[in-house]
């Protein structure tokens, strides 16, 4: 989240270690399943599930909310891929956006923090 009100003052350093936890630790979990799921071979009856929590970011953005947005976006896209590359060995894979009635409430929460005020 930018502290500033202004989306893009975070650095290029800042964004990308967010990016790091959102984005490359769920393709990093993502690949880990699919092995899994490679494993236990066809003919079992275990189910193979990948379940992602989301958000309403993606859908309804909110500048405070960049890193956050910008990695939700990028798992709901790896699902998808997920889907057309495996959906039809039966693996399946679900992102629940959660959505947040007092979403922007939360938001300006955060930036109270955030700001100290």
């Amino acid at each position: 989240m930018s502290p500033s009100g202004n989306p893009f003052a975070l650095s290029n350093e800042d964004f990308l270690k967010d990016l790091h936890v959102n984005l490359v630790g769920a393709y990093a979990t993502l690949r880990e399943t699919v092995q899994g799921f490679h494993s236990v071979g066809p003919s079992s009856a275990e189910p193979r599930v990948f379940i992602a929590t989301g958000n309403v970011v993606p859908f309804q953005p909110h500048p405070a909310a960049i890193t956050l947005g910008s990695g939700k976006a990028a798992l709901a896209h790896l699902i998808e891929v997920g889907l057309q590359a495996y959906g039809e060995k039966g693996y399946r894979y679900a992102c629940n956006p959660i959505t947040f009635v007092s979403f922007p409430n939360w938001i300006a929460s955060q930036e109270k923090i955030l700001t100290n005020s």
